[in-house]
């Protein structure tokens, strides 16, 4: 009988332990779902160009551009050629939906670097403690002063090749990209568009035996038949543009913003259809060149810039670009003029008047 008791003394607390134990189990929750991963997969890969002429004794900023335009300066001030003024920058852009910047790369022809201060944008950027949250890419100004030709090409692509190393620097096809102004000039100074073809292609086997896959390299043409098809025999491989704001005005002095749009879709952009190469095509946000101007009184601008006109020509890029993908790079690249084209009238960035609604503006485009 004792030991019938202590069995099922020993069954009774067997009995209460689990129930105990289960009563725990129900009082953890369940493990949480894994994060969903995170997927690049925007319809439309958009980059600004990006000029770095606002620096301590630039003259850039020009008195007009201060005093008579104020809602044009950004809210960091005059001078962004900042560490903290990067930082902020790619934050802002990468918020509202950006995916690059095109930096104005400039040389010295006296002593043949990169070490001019509108380049020290590049180097905040590439030092930036976010920068992984953008790609980059060049824009090298081959224009008035900074012509290039076989003299200086061996010193100026070493520059290049050592940003393509960057794990931050734009590819198209898995090939970092870069942009030359002005094509035209290339072509006259390498005595022709043969040379000139094989000079690119020679360009391309170095990056090879450099371990890169080459290059795709790119040119802003005139957007006339043949400007276009010039630069496609000369061995580009991708076109592109700056700005086409002359291709927007009207007779008038004052034009509305909505003809550059208008002017861009269904004139210029479709000029590069069926070209035989990449198109990256270019929305022109505005052109106001009054504050750099020395006849300002005289100068044709648009009239409308804000955050309706942004997400207009956001919206205008995007939709080209998802129509003609035969045309357009398989990762669906446009770029806007500009991210801070201050001079120029053509900027994206916050100010103390206009707030953030000019990036608001590219956001709500995007969607």
């Amino acid at each position: 009988m004792k030991t019938l008791t202590n069995s099922l003394i020993i069954v009774l607390m067997l009995f209460a332990a689990s129930c105990n134990n289960n009563s725990k189990k129900n009082d953890i929750p369940p493990p949480a779902p894994p994060d969903p991963p995170v997927i690049d997969t925007p319809l439309v890969k958009l980059g600004a160009y990006y000029f770095g002429g606002w620096y301590e004794g630039s003259s850039h900023i020009k008195p007009a551009l201060v005093n008579d335009f104020p809602e044009r300066r950004p809210v960091w001030g005059w001078i962004t050629n900042t560490a903290d003024a990067m930082k902020a920058q790619i934050d802002l852009a990468a918020d509202a939906g950006l995916y690059f910047f095109s930096f104005c790369w400039y040389f010295n022809t006296q002593d043949l670097t990169e070490n001019r201060p509108a380049n020290n944008a590049i180097t905040l950027f590439r030092n930036a403690p976010n920068k992984k949250r953008l790609k980059f890419c060049f824009l090298v100004a081959n224009h008035d002063g900074y012509r290039i030709n076989p003299q200086n090409w061996p010193a100026l692509k070493e520059h290049w090749k050592n940003a393509f190393k960057d794990s931050a620097y734009l590819r198209v096809d898995g090939k970092p990209l870069i942009i030359f102004f002005d094509p035209s000039n290339l072509v006259v100074n390498f005595g022709g568009a043969e040379p000139l073809k094989n000079m690119l292609n020679n360009f391309r086997d170095e990056l090879k035996a450099m371990g890169l896959p080459g290059a795709v390299i790119a040119g802003c043409p005139s957007t006339s038949a043949n400007g276009i098809s010039g630069a496609v025999a000369a061995g580009f491989d991708a076109l592109s543009g700056y700005n086409y704001h002359s291709s927007g005005f009207s007779s008038e002095i004052a034009t509305p913003i909505s003809n550059m749009t208008n002017a861009e879709a269904n004139v210029i952009w479709p000029r590069f259809i069926n070209s035989g190469v990449y198109y990256i095509p270019v929305a022109t946000l505005n052109w106001d060149v009054r504050p750099w101007s020395t006849t300002p009184l005289t100068e044709k601008y648009f009239t409308g810039f804000g955050k309706s006109s942004v997400e207009n020509s956001v919206k205008a890029i995007k939709k080209w670009i998802l129509d003609n993908p035969a045309s357009t790079t398989k990762e669906k690249l446009g770029i806007l003029y500009a991210w801070n084209e201050y001079g120029e009238g053509g900027w994206l960035t916050p100010s103390d008047i206009l707030k953030d609604s000019l990036l608001q503006g590219l956001k709500a485009g995007l969607k």
